[in-house]
């Protein structure tokens, strides 16, 4: 639990210095998509992943305690932004392997048309460039506090047939246990759509962002 714990940490942290920048952002929606017999289809931001059996589709419920229980632990470090995780939407749908080795999950946020137009213009990249690399440095001062070796850096990558923004995250939550994670951005219309994959002990994150594949 303890791993799982971290690594919601890093998401949801990350996902509030991204709504920091929307200062024109309207209330949250959800663009939840789908998920059934093993598959999740997103039409909005137009992606679908097969799931194998293996993999384990979380309640409502579960998601939610889980993002208690990130609550508590943040509320016992020196984070400044704990009032603002706490308020933050969870996950529209989240996957887990039997052993929590592997994770998958994705968070959709209505941020306004200010930052989506800054995020998605190839003119601006210098711009996104510069936003990543203050989310990555936050990161990593926030896992400091908490004690927490973590190698933040700032990529793109091409997922869904585009080059995206993405941070691609090291954290160590023993000296023997290294955990991975990519969190890939998304916007279309007003929505940042955030996915979300980790793996623990081996680095398999290109693995499961391949599973989304392109429709429409």
């Amino acid at each position: 639990m303890k791993y799982r714990m971290y690594l919601s940490v890093a998401a949801v942290f990350l996902m509030v210095l991204c709504s920091a920048y929307a200062s024109h952002a309207s209330d949250s929606v959800y663009l939840a998509g789908e998920f059934k017999d093993g598959v999740y289809t997103n039409g909005a931001l137009g992606t679908e992943a097969h799931f194998g059996s293996q993999w384990t589709a979380l309640s409502p419920q579960e998601i939610a305690a889980i993002d208690a229980e990130v609550g508590k632990l943040l509320a016992n470090s020196s984070s400044l932004t704990v009032e603002e995780l706490m308020n933050m939407e969870l996950p529209v749908f989240y996957m887990v392997t039997p052993d929590a080795a592997d994770r998958v999950y994705m968070t959709v946020s209505n941020v306004g048309s200010a930052i989506v137009s800054v995020m998605t213009d190839p003119d601006t990249k210098a711009v996104v460039n510069s936003i990543m690399e203050d989310m990555a440095d936050a990161l990593r001062k926030n896992n400091s506090a908490m004690g927490l070796e973590t190698t933040v850096n700032t990529i793109w990558t091409n997922f869904l047939g585009s080059e995206r923004p993405c941070l691609y995250v090291k954290t160590m939550v023993s000296s023997t246990k290294p955990m991975y994670q990519k969190q890939v951005m998304c916007f279309k219309g007003e929505h940042h759509f955030q996915v979300t994959v980790e793996s623990m002990n081996r680095d398999i994150t290109d693995e499961l962002l391949a599973m989304f594949q392109k429709i429409n």
